[in-house]
């Protein structure tokens, strides 16, 4: 039998976790939309006929809410078995390797939570629309994400989505307690430190922000050109959309294999 991967015991693994979790999601799926039911009350009790956009609109922000805080906290739990020194013993007696126990939650976690998240929201959105529509007489229309986003649009959002991720996954495998909000304070001291370190040697090389505003509008003039600000933009999503992401996770693998010892 392979060692690294095996479909079945891959699969038996998958089903474990979604038994153990299955309750903690149905309930905070349930509450959330429960709340935006709430609120849509209150929108479709207020707007007019020709007014129904501001429906919709609000179903697309509170779906991309949904999509990315329930990514954190699902992301966030992923190891939350692995955080006592009871579980970690169980754990590590379940029959899977490292790399199965590493790719399942994050297939979970990506692939599973953005096809549940959608499937569930747009079912949730056409049935409240039908709904309140009914209801006060108006007709908002059959929600659908991708009119609002349109599908390149909604590729942008699942690329940050991957890099919050990736970010959030690192502090699942690091943190064995409380990994949503160390690592959301370890994000705010990186920019706080960043963003000191920065406005320091802007200081020390410009002398003033003044005098650096002024350099950045003559370097913008004399040196950012149409053809090299589409390579920087270019650069900068190969980094933060491909590589930081993975450099992220192979450190989170590497991480958990520490705890699997």
């Amino acid at each position: 039998m392979n060692q690294i991967f095996d479909i079945n015991r891959a699969w038996h693994y998958f089903k474990l976790k979604t038994v153990l979790n299955k309750r903690m999601l149905f309930i905070s799926l349930a509450g959330f939309l429960g709340f935006v039911f709430i609120i849509t009350f209150f929108i479709a009790n207020s707007i007019h006929p020709g007014q129904e956009y501001y429906l919709n609109n609000f179903h697309i922000g509170a779906y991309l809410f949904m999509l990315f805080v329930g990514g954190v906290f699902i992301t966030g739990r992923s190891f939350h078995d692995m955080n006592t020194s009871e579980k970690s013993i169980a754990q590590l007696m379940i029959p899977a390797s490292v790399f199965e126990k590493f790719i399942t939650p994050f297939l979970i976690s990506t692939i599973g939570w953005i096809a549940l998240s959608l499937v569930s929201y747009e079912v949730f959105a056409i049935l409240t629309n039908g709904l309140w529509g009914a209801t006060f007489g108006f007709s908002p229309g059959i929600f659908n994400i991708f009119d609002y986003t349109y599908q390149a649009q909604y590729f942008d959002i699942l690329k940050s989505f991957f890099l919050i991720h990736s970010i959030f996954f690192l502090g699942a495998t690091a943190y064995k307690k409380y990994p949503i909000g160390k690592t959301a304070l370890s994000i705010f001291i990186f920019n706080s430190i960043f963003s000191f370190f920065t406005l320091f040697m802007v200081l020390i090389l410009f002398g003033s922000f003044t005098d650096f505003s002024i350099a950045s509008a003559n370097i913008a003039v004399e040196v950012f050109y149409e053809g090299l600000v589409l390579k920087l933009q270019f650069i900068a999503e190969w980094l933060f959309i491909i590589i930081i992401p993975l450099i992220l996770y192979i450190i989170a693998f590497y991480k958990l294999k520490e705890r699997e010892v």
